[in-house]
């Protein structure tokens, strides 16, 4: 019996003997780019600056540094900048409502802003609709800010007597929210 059993012993040693022998392995390095959140700031407030007359509905063009209504001198277009990895696939959404208003503190003032959106140049910039994609070509990205401003009921701007209209007394800021698509 104890010859069979060191038999027995011999056999299924050898058996695991020749398993190990067939064996080989390899190793693969994992890796992980981690991109940091999109992210949006301000760069430059919208200005209509100076409104002259009655019977008017100033209007800024995001897409046109030239091409504006019922102003008097430049005005200030809005600059958001969105910031991200080259390639990414971003949403900006405007997260204020569609219109806001202007206010003196006693007057009103309704404003519904338009955005344009490019790389880098705001001359060069194209219509953008608030939550449609956009795919960042550059690590940064603008979204330009301009709008019609109009009486509080909507219309023509008449028998507004002199004031410096802001957003903050009236309906709140523009404010937009982007994220990764």
């Amino acid at each position: 019996m104890k010859k069979a059993l060191t038999l027995v012993l011999i056999l299924v040693m050898g058996m695991v003997g020749t398993t190990l022998m067939g064996a080989d392995n390899a190793s693969a390095t994992t890796t992980a780019t981690v991109q940091s959140a999109a992210a949006i700031g301000i760069t430059t407030n919208l200005d209509f600056g100076s409104i002259l007359g009655d019977a008017v509905q100033p209007l800024i063009d995001p897409t046109s540094a030239v091409t504006h209504v019922d102003l008097l001198g430049s005005p200030t277009i809005g600059d958001f900048t969105i910031t991200a990895y080259t390639g990414a696939v971003v949403t900006a959404t405007l997260t204020s409502g569609a219109t806001t208003t202007l206010s003196d503190g006693s007057q009103t003032l309704l404003f519904t802003p338009s955005f344009a959106q490019h790389e880098s140049a705001q001359g060069s910039a194209v219509a953008y609709t608030s939550g449609n994609d956009i795919t960042l070509t550059a690590s940064t990205h603008h979204i330009y800010v301009g709008g019609l401003l109009e009486a509080a009921g909507g219309g023509d701007i008449t028998g507004i007597t002199s004031g410096t209209f802001t957003s903050a007394a009236g309906g709140g800021d523009i404010v937009l929210t982007v994220a990764y698509n």
